[in-house]
This record gives structure tokens, C-alpha cells and sequence, in this order.
């Protein structure tokens, strides 16, 4: 664990996930559908680790309560291809995505503002920066060695 690439929002829901990579590699998906409660698992059986804030299930979407909630699940790959459709972005929360998650304190993201920070021992660095999200905007982080490439719609 630790080596592989994850998926998190920040403050904010999401209707979907998929994660793609290597011909060997069996693609993790959550569509969220299920009922109000914890977030679980996703819809191939990996369980959803919060490291950070509390994550729950409202109306077919993953949740977060606080400020700048982090929650993951391990794709047990370095290098894949990860999607998300983003909501709830015009709410007052930072909803994102983040990836090569260690733990709560070192990863990289991307804001709903388009700003990609590395996060590490805790601290934002801006690395790139692009275009606002809106409601609907699909994220896509395609992940191999050193290189991050990041694709909006």
C-alpha cells in the first residue's frame, strides 16, 4: 500500500469513479448508487479508507463532513488512469481529486479552482495551473512513472 495511485475529494461529492491501467490490471469503479450511510466499498470490492474527515453516502454520492476530508482507495498500481466526474462544485466546500496519496499529508491534487498542488509533510506547493470546474466537469489523471497528465471534459 502507499505506492498506488488514489482517488479523494475534497469537501465536496462525487457520482462516479473509475480507475484504469495495465491490460492485467482490473479496473476499480464506483457509481456511489447504494444506500445512505458509510461509504463502504466500491462497486469491485476495494474498501474506502477516509484519511481524513468523515465520508458517508447521501443520495447516491460519496460525502464529506469538514474541512479538506481526504478519502482514498488503493488501486494496488503506481501507474494507471484514473476518472471522476466532479459535483457540488459550486458549494462552498473544495471538491478535487487527488492521487499517490502516502497518507493525509502527502499527495498531489487538483483544486475545483484548476490549481494542482503537491502536498507534502502537510504543505501546498502549486505545480500547474488550469481552468475552473463546474458541476458535471469530468476529471481525468492519467498517472505513469513521474509523469502526471490531467485532462478536463
Amino acid at each position: 500500500m502507499g505506492t498506488a495511485t488514489a482517488w479523494a475529494e475534497i469537501d465536496g461529492v462525487a457520482p462516479g469513479l473509475f480507475i484504469a491501467s495495465a491490460p492485467s490490471f482490473t479496473p476499480i469503479t464506483d457509481s456511489f448508487n447504494r444506500a445512505n450511510g458509510a461509504i463502504g466499498t466500491t462497486d469491485t470490492g476495494q474498501t474506502w479508507v477516509a484519511q481524513s474527515g468523515t465520508w458517508t453516502i447521501v443520495s447516491n454520492q460519496a460525502a464529506s463532513s469538514g474541512n479538506q476530508c481526504t478519502c482514498v482507495v488503493d488501486a494496488a498500481v503506481a501507474d494507471c488512469t484514473m476518472q471522476v466526474t466532479l459535483v457540488n462544485v459550486s458549494g462552498s466546500g473544495e471538491t478535487g481529486v487527488c492521487w499517490r496519496s502516502t497518507d493525509d499529508s502527502n499527495n498531489f491534487l487538483v483544486n475545483k479552482a484548476g490549481t494542482t498542488y503537491r502536498k507534502q509533510a502537510g504543505s501546498f506547493t502549486a505545480v500547474a495551473s488550469g481552468a475552473a470546474s463546474a458541476d458535471g466537469d469530468v476529471v481525468k489523471v492519467t498517472l505513469s512513472g513521474s509523469s502526471h497528465t490531467l485532462l478536463k471534459n
